[in-house]
């Protein structure tokens, strides 16, 4: 046996256990870092994966902003989702998905995102030392296209909701009402009147009637001047669902 098979026999049981479907962060400051780990038990995995997120024809940090510890994150999510599928011959990753999250299995589908993962998987598995993860070409493109479709509606959403938020500017909780409303990566916030008539959800503290210069379909806020922790949770939740609906297929 190699080394790396020695490795891969001895840590059997330790690599279920680290690299299953949700990871136990460890915050052990004498234990190696993931990266240093991963390295020296299981380097093909990483070394395929590192190349992935290479060769994929757009910068995933750049583009989906993240910063250092949602890459790192992104990176190790990868690496669990490549190690599970070589383990136990399946997408384990999406499988648990689509059971813990429904919403998963409705949103749009990607196709160019799913092209690039079929031609970036498909190049990087004609190197010989990864001839062992040829088998398991279709899963590896269908958790990869599971994950990073997933980043991609958190970090860069392409179906926002449009608010408007139609309020006096002068009460004491108006700052936090936008602070709270420009926080959430899928809203898109506009307060004027001529967003009205394709705004998804119209927030507001005042009884104008706003009807025929305001989409008919629009959610209607009212926004209590005294709002409290409840009421953003409420304003949030519909802004979720609102969200949930636009990136679904049946949309």
């Amino acid at each position: 046996m190699t080394q790396e098979e020695a490795m891969a026999e001895s840590f059997n049981i330790y690599d279920i256990i680290n690299f299953g479907p949700i990871q136990i962060q460890d915050a052990n400051p004498y234990m190696e870092s993931y990266e240093t780990r991963y390295k020296r038990y299981i380097p093909v995995i990483y070394e395929f994966v590192e190349a992935f997120i290479d060769q994929i024809p757009f910068d995933i940090k750049k583009y989906l902003n993240l910063d250092d510890a949602n890459y790192q994150g992104f990176v190790q999510t990868m690496i669990s989702m490549t190690m599970t599928t070589y383990m136990f011959k399946q997408d384990v990753t999406s499988v648990l998905a689509a059971q813990m999250m429904e919403s998963v299995e409705y949103l749009k589908p990607n196709d160019v995102l799913k092209q690039n993962i079929d031609d970036t998987v498909d190049y990087l598995l004609i190197n010989p030392k990864v001839s062992f993860l040829v088998k398991l070409r279709e899963e590896l493109v269908s958790g990869y296209y599971n994950v990073l479709r997933q980043m991609i509606q958190r970090f860069a959403p392409m179906n926002k909701v449009k608010v408007v938020v139609v309020t006096e500017q002068s009460f004491l909780g108006y700052l936090d009402l936008m602070t709270a409303l420009n926080s959430v990566l899928y809203v898109d916030v506009s307060q004027s009147d001529a967003d009205l008539m394709d705004a998804d959800m119209v927030v507001t503290t005042s009884s104008i009637d706003l009807t025929g210069i305001v989409n008919p379909e629009a959610v209607m806020f009212k926004w209590h001047q005294n709002a409290d922790s409840d009421h953003f949770g409420r304003m949030l939740r519909l802004l979720r669902g609102l969200w949930i609906q636009k990136s679904s297929i049946d949309d």
